[in-house]
């Protein structure tokens, strides 16, 4: 019998659900691609039923190939992208999940902030009031707006929360999704009753919270009738999917991550908390993590592609092409600048009603001009928060780490390299959250007895990414005028999104 781990992301735009041997190998793996809801303008949801379907969908088309039996999956993992999942006393959902690049409650934050001051929330959970991308917000616009709804809450979860349910029927969840909430006390590690009391939400409404490796259950009957999973296979609690992307990753004290998908961030493990940051607790329910979410990083490539090749066969790797093409202009893009706000902007900004644009087109632009543009504009955004933690908050690891669906592209990485000056070391498995997961479910059952020794045998450096000195300089004065388009175009922006 072959000791299966199986390692599941719920991501953006897709979920990923891979199996693993306990020496790491790859056996086999499913994907399914769906696409959010935007209702009305700053909505951002989905039903999450789909994540269900999804899955069901993947193990069975695992099944069908035959290279992994059921039987011998000995432990689940979950990761998982950020939303709002509220479900009635018969676990229905009463709303579509709302997702972390929701804009509904900007408002909501605004009069937070008024009421009980920021600080005070920063003092408790160490992080900001800010909409989406915390739970606060939009449980008070819901409250306002939909006091019937907010009345029938029974269950409040994450992603991986809601796949768990569905799975084990054992509501719970972990430490680094809980620290997203506004409900959890980052220094305590427990449902602050304070924090609840503001929102007017009974605290023994929210979940047991665990550590990320911890086995909450195990796959119920129903479970098995629909997914194929073997009845009793053990789930553990999981977590977000930067936490299960700094597993997969190798990342330890001495070196830093970069996570390039839908969203992109660097994360870092450090006590030194900062607003300007999202600040969660690791895996192990002990540490904290610095984390510094750019919302439309692997949206903006996609966005960019849909827009410029929509009519292509879906056969053609249009990403490779997109690079090639990326690679004949040179850095700058004579002159053309993105800004990618595509859904308002999280670190370092924080601003909900921040706008995507182009500055400094010409008409000797091209396609080509557009999509290094995209590229060095969505890089550009990720050394304005690298910049912080270097000068300011002297986080400076050696090198980075990077995975996502961004890390596949040469020019990308190479662009990042040179902004930031710095090596960045690419694994051989980039969609590493499912690695993380998978370690995660590993650590749980007690295939491995101390992570470290299991990151070494699972995670092999393919390449590294070295920073060419000539554009460092350039791109350096070019990210001074990035800032200044935004700060010069701030009011504009907001004044754009009453319309």
């Amino acid at each position: 019998m072959n000791k299966v781990l199986l390692g599941i992301d719920i991501g953006t735009t897709g979920l990923k659900t891979t199996c693993y041997l306990e020496n790491g190998t790859l056996v086999d793996k499913a994907y399914r691609e769906y696409q959010l809801s935007f209702p009305q303008e700053g909505f951002v949801e989905i039903n999450p039923e789909i994540w269900w379907k999804s899955l069901c969908e993947c193990i069975r088309e695992i099944k069908s190939r035959g290279k992994v039996h059921v039987e011998d999956i000995i432990g689940i993992g979950i990761t998982c992208t950020n939303s709002l999942i509220l479900l009635d006393e018969n676990t229905e959902p009463l709303l579509p999940a709302i997702m972390q690049f929701d804009q509904r409650a900007a408002t909501q934050a605004e009069s937070i902030k008024k009421e009980a001051g920021e600080k005070w929330f920063f003092d408790k959970t160490g992080n900001r009031v800010s909409a989406g991308a915390f739970w606060g917000p939009t449980l008070k616009w819901i409250s306002e707006n939909n006091l019937y709804i907010f009345r029938r809450v029974r269950y409040l979860l994450n992603p991986t929360s809601f796949l768990i349910l569905k799975l084990t029927g054992v509501y719970c969840i972990d430490h680094s999704r809980a620290s997203t909430t506004m409900l959890y006390n980052i220094h305590q590690k427990n449902w602050d009753a304070e924090l609840c009391n503001f929102f007017k939400l009974p605290i023994d409404l929210l979940p047991p919270i665990y550590k990320s490796n911890q086995i909450v259950g195990y796959v119920s009957d129903t479970a098995e009738l629909e997914t194929g999973l073997k009845r009793g296979t053990p789930v553990v609690a999981g977590g977000m999917d930067t936490v299960g992307a700094l597993i997969g990753l190798g990342v330890n004290s001495g070196n830093g991550a970069l996570i390039m998908g839908s969203v992109g961030r660097f994360c870092m493990e450090s006590d030194n908390l900062d607003i300007r940051f999202m600040n969660a607790v690791n895996f192990d329910g002990i540490h904290t993590l610095v984390i510094s979410p750019v919302n439309s990083v692997g949206v903006s490539y996609k966005w960019i592609k849909n827009i410029l090749f929509k009519d292509e066969p879906e056969k053609k790797d249009i990403f490779k092409i997109m690079d090639n093409m990326a690679e004949t202009i040179k850095p700058g893009a004579e002159g053309l600048i993105y800004l990618p706000y595509l859904s308002g902007e999280r670190s370092p900004i924080w601003d909900p009603y921040a706008k995507g644009s182009f500055i400094g087109l010409r008409i000797n632009h091209t396609r080509e001009h557009l999509i290094r543009a995209v590229l060095e504009g969505v890089g550009f955004a990720l050394a304005d928060n690298f910049e912080i933690l270097k000068n300011e908050l002297k986080i400076n690891p050696h090198f980075l780490v990077a995975s996502g669906g961004g890390a596949k592209s040469r020019v990308w990485m190479q662009i990042i390299s040179d902004m930031l000056e710095k090596d960045i070391y690419i694994p051989v498995e980039h969609e590493t959250e499912t690695v993380g997961a998978a370690i995660l479910a590993g650590l749980g059952t007690g295939v491995f007895s101390d992570l470290l020794s299991v990151q070494k045998k699972w995670i092999q450096i393919t390449k590294i990414v070295t920073p060419q000195k000539e554009t460092t300089a350039k791109y350096q004065e070019m990210l001074l005028i990035f800032r200044e388009i935004y700060l010069k175009n701030k009011e504009l922006f907001k004044k754009l999104h009453q319309f």
